[in-house]
């Protein structure tokens, strides 16, 4: 095997594909990055073995076919450390050569015939969603996902696919949040898959400015992401999702507008007089206005007042800071629209008609 390409673009390739190499590997093997040189092209191989990745190098110079497998930790040092303008990688049985400007490197690589083999995506079973609203429904609604349950579903986040539709939905128990978008084209047969987190994160990662669709498709247990030079796959989480549906409260008639940056500024300071103990943020809501209180018997108390929409009858509710403030930080809208029933009942933040959050409050008597 023979190769020659530039060092940046090689360095930016094995930063994405070392992203998913473990710390920890539990073989020896998956320490490394397999490079596969062929007629059609180079790839890197990357899997911790629940999600793996096929990443294009592209125009990189083909000079012999092959293959090679390399310590992912240490090649990639190499290439962060160097200044030269080009790499060439070649192989001589074991030994894995890799010349730079006024350096060369002579590498002890592993038999390339034990690396895993990469499972192969459905291409028929694919749909297509626009990147830009795969990435803001990821980044609407993973962070939502359980962390410690034991109800295994909850771990990750529910992409459905039917007619034209696609939503992601994560909960954790205490909040829920949905994002929907519409498709290009309609997906032949509904699709249901609970992926995990940190798979949607390498999918994100992988994917490049230039990319405008991402290629979705679904087998037992695992899910595939094509963009135009890569395809990640993750393994599924186990178990059956809630029905969502049944969760997002009906019928909430107190309707207010808020500004979403000065809403979260104030939770932010709100949120600094709470303590573990009494992680709570009082909303008192009146014609137009709004008031944050919070208070800790160590740090103190505090009142933030800002502006709000809002002509009904004055009602309070209480909240855990952080469950706004998360969602706050990753909707980037001048406005978010809030809807409550009484203040024991869960509380639903909207932006548009694609996006719905559920929280629950807190109840001190």
């Amino acid at each position: 095997m023979k190769i020659r390409c530039t060092r940046d673009n090689l360095a930016d390739s094995w930063a994405i594909a070392q992203g998913i190499v473990p710390t920890r590997p539990t073989r020896p093997i998956l320490a490394n990055i397999k490079i596969c040189v062929a007629t059609e092209g180079v790839e890197l191989h990357a899997t911790d073995m629940d999600i793996g990745i096929r990443l294009k190098l592209d125009g990189a110079e083909i000079v012999e076919e092959g293959s090679a497998v390399i310590p992912a930790a240490l090649f990639g040092g190499i290439l962060r450390d160097s200044w030269a303008d080009s790499v060439e990688i070649s192989t001589e049985e074991s030994l894995i050569h890799v010349t730079m400007q006024n350096s060369h490197f002579k590498i002890h690589g592993d038999d390339p015939e034990y690396f895993p083999e990469l499972p192969a995506s459905d291409e028929k079973g694919m749909f297509s969603i626009p990147k830009a609203s795969f990435l803001e429904m990821v980044r609407r609604t993973s962070f939502a996902t359980a962390r410690e349950d034991t109800r295994y579903a909850l771990h990750g986040v529910l992409l459905k696919a039917k007619g034209k539709d696609a939503v992601m939905v994560a909960t954790d128990g205490r909040r829920l949040a949905y994002a929907k978008c519409n498709l290009p084209e309609a997906v032949e047969e509904e699709v249901s898959a609970v992926v995990p987190p940190l798979g949607l994160q390498e999918i994100e990662r992988a994917l490049r400015e230039s990319d405008e669709m991402v290629g979705i498709s679904v087998d037992d247990n695992r899910l595939f992401a094509k963009s135009d030079m890569a395809v990640v796959f993750t393994k599924l989480v186990e178990g059956t999702f809630p029905n969502y549906e049944e969760v997002i409260p009906k019928g909430n008639d107190k309707i207010v507008t808020l500004k979403r940056e000065e809403l979260l500024a104030g939770l932010k300071q709100a949120a600094k007089m709470t303590s573990e103990d009494s992680r709570a943020v009082m909303m008192d809501f009146e014609k137009d206005k709004l008031t944050l209180s919070s208070s800790s018997p160590e740090a103190g108390d505090a009142v933030i007042e800002s502006a709000a929409q809002y002509s009904g009858e004055a009602f309070n509710i209480r909240f855990n800071p952080l469950f706004l403030t998360d969602i706050l930080k990753v909707i980037e809208v001048e406005e978010i629209r809030m809807e409550f029933k009484e203040k024991t009942s869960p509380g639903i933040l909207r932006v548009g008609k694609d996006f719905i959050y559920v929280v629950m409050p807190i109840n001190i008597e």
